[in-house]
């Protein structure tokens, strides 16, 4: 009996969308390797990209080449990894014409040996041990019986007492009384994969597995997570991954895999330095995709402290111990490097940019969030928040504030989006402000207008030491560039009160640029009455930490903290710049 390229279609679509109808169930009781409660998420996510880029071809192996390009391109998330090296794996060695019995339990063997070969540290009583118990047991049923379809049906069997047995494999399950998260997935995907394969007819699912979903809930317990981001990349490139590779990268932290397709090389790891991932992988080829999730951030989301989530954009300077205190949640910006999308902060940080830019070939930009991206973050927030509130860069300044107010559209009264009228420092001061207001209890209108009126009384003053790059950004009219680089121009640049960035005069030293900052503060400060303000700088941290001592005498107060900029604002400012920003109310 042969299997042809419409019924692998199907087998696969099939499976993708039974996975997917239990992403919730699958969150829940996500416990390992992170309790972060997204296996649900990430391996729906995965199952998503096959739906949704895969094409049915009557050339088996086309069909299937097509299936592998669309979850090595869209797999996320550990599990997602592992789904997509499960089906990339089988892949690989299929003829071109209909698929024979030996062919489809040969493909299935070769899946479980590339999942293995893909993981630096294999952990048993996952899915991996789902995936390969199952596996033997079709080849073993089907040399009893030479009856495919009789084998592959029976072999459920096996899956589901696997799959009920993984918590006597994995202490972390058996202590919170759950299945592996991951290993239920790849239940759920071959219930329908088989489905798919044979008959429209629903596959029953056994008593043992509907019980265990009675006893599930959130584990909301203290945990020690080493490694803080979840990082991915997506390298477009022929080369094989090399040991020397993997050896590098397991250097940098845990959870290590890396998939390979034909054009692609996926990696997954769990790390607390994301951007020195990429330095790694920089040389293979063209980074088309990265991403690097706060494991730590998603695993207090499960125990907000406030009904609010607070949401900023990374160009807010904020230092991370306040981040992580607030539970504030930072939307990475990207950045463009040799059209590359790197995420700032995170894959690309301001010293790192500052060291590599004359590596460039040419100069980078920045580009406007993906709108589905908020869409996603919204819905995540709102699963463990009553109401989210978003403090954005000025809409002056970018488009960032407009895919914020898009994403938001049909979620009036859950999503409040606020105009900071601000970036960086300032910025960042009214992120900790809005803070301040969700912990007092006021309701999100009340804090969105408060927000607006501390923006009126809040004021950056920026130090740039050349013109050139607010030039190259469009900043500032290329002739005020030439004129600035003839008389040795220092301009500082401050905010109107619509958020338009503007020069407000300029020195020709350094030394007179720092009187004329130092007396605009002390001006605003003996008119108004100074509630907080911050030093920010573009690696120039000496300087900072002078300011800050020459600052607190002057002001009788510290600054709130100094922190460095964004990559995104140190494309603009340049090397050596330094701002203070500081928020005042009216004297009563």
């Amino acid at each position: 009996m042969t299997i042809k390229s419409t019924q692998v279609y199907n087998a696969f679509v099939s499976g993708a969308q039974s996975l997917i109808n239990q992403k919730r169930i699958l969150n829940e009781i996500n416990v390992f390797p992170v309790a972060d409660g997204d296996t649900g998420s990430n391996m729906a996510s995965t199952m998503q990209g096959l739906l949704r880029q895969s094409r049915q071809s009557d050339s088996m192996s086309e069909t299937m080449n097509s299936i592998a390009e669309a979850v090595s391109m869209n797999a996320k998330g550990n599990s997602g990894a592992i789904m997509a090296q499960f089906i990339i794996g089988f892949s690989e060695n299929v003829p071109d014409h209909d698929l024979s019995d030996n062919d489809f339990i040969d493909g299935l063997k070769v899946a479980v040996k590339k999942v293995y070969g893909a993981l630096s540290h294999p952990v048993e009583g996952t899915m991996i041990t789902v995936m390969r118990l199952w596996v033997e047991e079709v080849e073993t049923l089907y040399k009893n019986s030479h009856d495919f379809k009789k084998a592959i049906n029976a072999s459920l069997n096996k899956a589901y007492a696997v799959l009920k047995d993984t918590p006597n494999l994995l202490l972390v399950l058996k202590e919170h009384h759950v299945v592996d998260s991951g290993a239920k997935g790849f239940v759920h995907f071959i219930e329908g994969f088989i489905k798919g394969l044979y008959t429209t007819e629903k596959i029953k699912i056994e008593e043992s597995i509907e019980d265990l979903d009675s006893e599930i809930h959130i584990h909301q317990g203290d945990e020690i997570i080493n490694y803080r981001y979840c990082t991915e990349a997506l390298v477009y490139t022929s080369t094989d991954a090399s040991n020397e590779l993997r050896n590098t990268l397991e250097a940098l932290g845990d959870s290590l895999l890396m998939v390979k397709s034909r054009n692609y090389l996926k990696i997954h790891l769990h790390t607390n330095t994301p951007y020195k991932l990429m330095e790694a992988l920089r040389p293979l080829g063209p980074i088309i995709q990265q991403k690097a999730e706060d494991m730590i951030l998603q695993h207090k989301d499960l125990q907000p402290k406030t009904k609010i989530a607070l949401l900023t954009d990374s160009i807010a300077d904020l230092p991370q111990s306040f981040i992580d205190e607030a539970q504030v949640h930072v939307y990475p910006l990207t950045i463009m490097i040799d059209e590359a999308p790197y995420l700032d902060r995170l894959t690309m940080t301001s010293s790192i940019f500052y060291d590599q830019l004359s590596q460039f070939k040419k100069y980078p930009s920045s580009s406007q969030p993906n709108l589905k991206s908020i869409q996603d973050i919204y819905s995540s927030l709102l699963e463990h928040y009553s109401q989210v509130l978003v403090v954005s860069v000025s809409s002056k300044m970018s488009g960032t504030h407009q895919v914020f107010e898009k994403a938001a559209e049909g979620l009036e009264g859950k999503v409040m989006v606020v105009d900071s009228k601000q970036n960086s420092g300032a910025q960042g001061l009214l992120v900790t402000l809005a803070h301040q207001l969700i912990l007092e209890g006021h309701s999100i209108e009340v804090i969105k207008t408060k927000l607006e009126e501390a923006s009126r009384n809040t004021k950056i003053f920026v130090s740039v030491d050349t013109l050139k790059y607010m030039v190259k950004m469009g900043r500032i009219p290329p002739v005020l560039g030439k004129i600035g680089k003839w008389t040795n121009m220092k301009p500082i640049v401050t905010i109107d009160s619509e958020g338009h960035g503007k020069t407000m005069g300029s020195a020709f030293s350094k030394k007179q640029t720092e009187k004329r900052m130092i007396n605009e503060v002390i001006k605003m400060t003996s008119e108004k009455k100074l509630i907080n303000y911050c030093i920010v700088h573009g690696n120039d941290l000496e300087r900072a930490q002078r300011f800050s001592e020459l600052l607190t005498q002057k002001l009788n107060k510290a600054p709130l903290y100094i922190e460095e900029v964004s990559s995104i604002v140190a494309m603009s400012a340049g090397p050596k710049t330094f701002a203070i920003a500081l928020h005042v109310e009216e004297l009563t």
